[in-house]
């Protein structure tokens, strides 16, 4: 993956989570809580998947 997707990615998750947050505070509060649950797991993958290249491109420079 390249430096501007994960940017990309992460970018558009954090918008998605702010809209979820607003949406949950000016209309229904648990369809706001479950939408920012699912986010809050979707950005904990997204950060694992980066580690693991990042890790990756690392022992890569090191051999």
């Amino acid at each position: 993956m390249k430096k501007e997707n994960v940017c990309f990615v992460l970018a558009l998750i954090v918008g998605f989570a702010g809209l979820a947050l607003f949406h949950g505070l000016v209309s229904n509060i648990s369809i706001g809580i479950a939408a920012v649950l699912i986010l809050l797991s979707l950005i904990f993958e997204s950060v694992r998947k980066v580690k693991n290249v990042a890790q990756l491109i690392h022992h890569r420079e090191q051999k």
